[in-house]
């Protein structure tokens, strides 16, 4: 049994909130310094995806960060992921960067108001057929 090559057709539809102008690495940093593996399409795309659990937790550790501004990384230890015998589930430890995460916030010159608005708009506009979370800057 062999394997057919497929066309992928979707049409792209714009999300209401066209933000991040010319701050797709910031936006990116963000979510690493959250965390999250942030999967790039190719040297000369600035497509990229992550899986949606890495982005709902980058807005948990952002929710918490703006009810407590002095949130340290053991303060976010509970959402590692663990299995019923009380082991981590991912094979390499999952990484926060308060640091980082304030920095690029800094660098993408958005308040944490705004910022969570964003997020939680992208959440609520994704493709929801899937357990990533796709984003295109053009």
């Amino acid at each position: 049994m062999g394997k057919r090559v497929h066309v992928i057709s979707k049409q792209v539809e714009y999300g209401s909130t066209g933000v991040f102008s010319w701050k797709n690495e910031e936006f990116k940093d963000l979510l690493r310094n959250c965390g999250a593996e942030v999967c790039e399409s190719g040297e000369c795309s600035d497509d990229f995806e992550l899986l949606l659990k890495d982005y709902e937790r980058a807005q948990t550790i952002l929710k918490r960060m703006k009810e407590n501004p002095d949130l340290t990384n053991d303060d976010l230890v509970d959402l590692n992921e663990v299995n019923e015998d009380g082991i981590e589930v991912f094979d390499v430890e999952w990484k926060i960067d308060i640091d980082g995460i304030k920095k690029a916030i800094k660098n993408i010159g958005y308040d944490m108001d705004e910022l969570i608005e964003c997020l939680d708009a992208f959440y609520n506009e994704r493709d929801k057929n899937g357990d990533w979370i796709q984003f295109a800057a053009f």
